[in-house]
């Protein structure tokens, strides 16, 4: 929600979050970009636009209803083991893919 919180983030920052490479990030926010979700500014700051912003809220929504689905029928502490090991998991894919 970094980009979605503030509507700017560095496309570094954004890479990382991801766990994409900058080299790959970098074709992924050109798409982006032509299709009129983001502005890329200078020294890789990327800034969401209206229309990124309407499409980053509903794609919010959508995430949210399946995660609902998803998680029914676990307690809070079952949620919370869930999504630290799902962290862990995302955090050493991401050191993977930094070396």
């Amino acid at each position: 929600t970094l980009l979605a919180d503030t509507g700017e983030a560095e496309s570094s920052d954004l890479a990382k979050m991801i766990g994409q490479p900058v080299d790959v990030f970098k074709a992924t926010a050109e798409r982006m970009q032509s299709k009129g979700y983001i502005n890329v500014l200078a020294e890789g700051q990327i800034k969401l636009t209206e229309e990124g912003r309407v499409m980053t809220n509903r794609l919010f929504e959508i995430a949210q209803s399946q995660e609902k689905v998803l998680l029914e029928g676990l307690n809070d502490q079952q949620i919370r083991e869930l999504k630290d090991g799902l962290k862990n998991v995302a955090q050493l894919d991401a050191a993977k893919g930094s070396h």
